[in-house]
Formats: structure tokens, C-alpha cells, sequence
């Protein structure tokens, strides 16, 4: 899903066959695993394409990413909003949180959406910073991108998001967690948005997810259960890929050598 939505915006300006956008992926999560909150992705994609127009691949890498954020704001307000409705057994700071996060969440939803569906804006607002403004005209495609394209870059972001959920929820139910499936989805929902919206160090959100496992689910008693589905899931969707982006980096250079 990440390649398919990366390659949709970049062919905007570059010819990229979708092997080479399925290894960029793998290529950025390699470096992506190394950096706080993933920064490296964008770096471990433009090294792998360094055949392609940097400045390509690192806006198309960008606006892929607002496309993420939406779509986990998005479903991050579902989710506070089903806790401020109906109640919830999860745990928080204060019992105040969830209010406060619904309208946090409704802002973001607000303002990624804005920045995601407009790109001319972003544009425009990008020429006003001098070090991105000597780049205008490789990234004036911002401005030609259709409603219809963008739908169809969403759509990859909810699709990986619902793939990433599934997993966790099939995970906790091989695991034997007792939690309804409305209070797993509205757990998952309210999870990955707080981990993606703060500041999360090495190694993926290894730890940060961990810990806010703990905070959320300490009124359960499947505490041990959830934390190795999150670990599991991090060694599938992070540690993994980031292993596979560094055999490509491996091979590549070996390759090199002999040539």
C-alpha cells in the first residue's frame, strides 16, 4: 500500500516501475527504523532513487506521509469520539483526556485534510520559505495534483491502516485477549494516534507503543498479552522491512563493487 500511494504521486514527475517503488519503501525503512519519528525515510528513499529528482522524491515522500497523518487523525476522532459517547474501560491521565484529544483530533483531522486536499496551498506557502523556494519549480506538480488523484492516495493510507489494525486485532485474538472487538477497534484507533502525535525516539515507536499499551490497558488483565502482540507487530511491519531495505543497501553496494 505505502509503494502503491508513493508511486502515484511521484509519477507525477517520475517514471518509476512499481519493483523500484516496492524497494524505495524498503529502502526508507532502513534508514527510517535509525532516525527519530522516521525522518530517515525520506533520505533512505532519495538514496535509493538516486537516479530520480531528489526534490521528487522527497515531496512525494512528504505528502504520502500528510495522507498517513490524515488518515490516523481521522481515525483517531472516531475513536474518542466513540469513548466520549458511550464510555470506555480504558485508561487515561485524567478522565478529562478524551475530550480534550476529540477536539485535538478534530483539528488535525482539519488542518491535514486542508494541507492534503489543497496542495496549491501548500505550494504556495512552501515558495515563502527561502530554502525551499529556490526549488519552485520542481515541485509546482503540487499545484496540478486532481481531487481524484488525492482520493486515491487516501485510499492506499486507510487501506495500510486498516491493514496495520487488522493485524493487531487478529493478533490479540490469537493471543486469547477478552476484549470486545468495538472496544479492540476504539483501543487501536486511540493508540496509534497518540503514538504517531508525540515525539517517539529510536527503533520505530519501540517503547512509546509499549508504554502506552500499558497506560491504556492497566484497568485489564491482558496487559502481557497486548504487549506482545505490539512487539510482534513491530518485529512484522518495522524490524523486518528495515531488515530487508538493509540487504537491498547490501546488495547494491556489492553490485557496485563488481562493476
Amino acid at each position: 500500500m505505502e509503494s502503491l500511494k508513493f508511486r502515484a504521486l511521484i509519477s507525477k514527475t517520475e517514471s518509476i516501475n512499481k519493483w523500484d517503488a516496492v524497494k524505495s519503501v524498503y529502502a526508507g525503512n532502513a534508514l527510517g527504523v535509525l532516525t527519530p519519528n522516521k525522518i530517515g525515510t525520506v533520505i533512505g528513499r532519495a538514496l535509493w532513487l538516486k537516479d530520480k529528482d531528489t526534490v521528487s522524491v522527497v515531496s512525494s515522500t512528504m505528502l504520502g506521509n500528510a495522507a498517513q497523518l490524515t488518515t490516523t487523525a481521522l481515525f483517531g476522532f472516531l475513536g474518542f469520539l466513540i469513548i466520549v459517547c458511550f464510555g470506555t474501560q480504558l485508561n487515561f491521565i485524567n478522565q478529562e483526556f478524551p475530550t480534550y484529544a476529540l477536539l485535538i483530533s478534530l483539528l488535525l483531522v482539519l488542518l491535514l485534510g486542508l494541507l492534503f486536499f489543497y496542495p496549491s496551498f501548500l505550494y504556495k506557502l512552501a515558495l515563502k520559505l527561502p530554502f525551499i523556494s529556490r526549488f519552485a519549480q520542481r515541485i509546482s506538480y503540487f499545484k496540478y495534483l486532481r481531487k481524484k488523484e488525492l482520493l486515491t492516495v487516501l485510499s492506499f493510507s486507510v487501506l495500510r491502516y486498516i491493514v496495520f489494525g487488522f493485524q493487531f486485532i487478529l493478533l490479540l485474538k490469537l493471543l486469547h485477549v477478552s476484549i470486545t472487538i468495538i472496544s479492540l477497534v476504539t483501543f487501536i484507533c486511540v493508540l496509534y494516534m497518540i503514538v504517531t502525535f508525540i515525539p517517539s525516539p529510536f527503533m520505530g515507536n519501540l517503547g512509546t507503543r509499549e508504554a502506552v499499551v500499558l497506560l491504556l490497558l492497566s484497568n485489564y488483565n491482558s496487559t502481557a498479552e497486548v504487549l506482545s502482540a505490539s512487539i510482534i507487530l513491530w518485529v512484522i511491519n518495522i524490524a523486518f522491512p528495515a531488515v530487508v531495505g538493509s540487504l537491498l543497501f547490501l546488495f547494491t553496494k556489492v553490485k557496485l563493487k563488481r562493476v
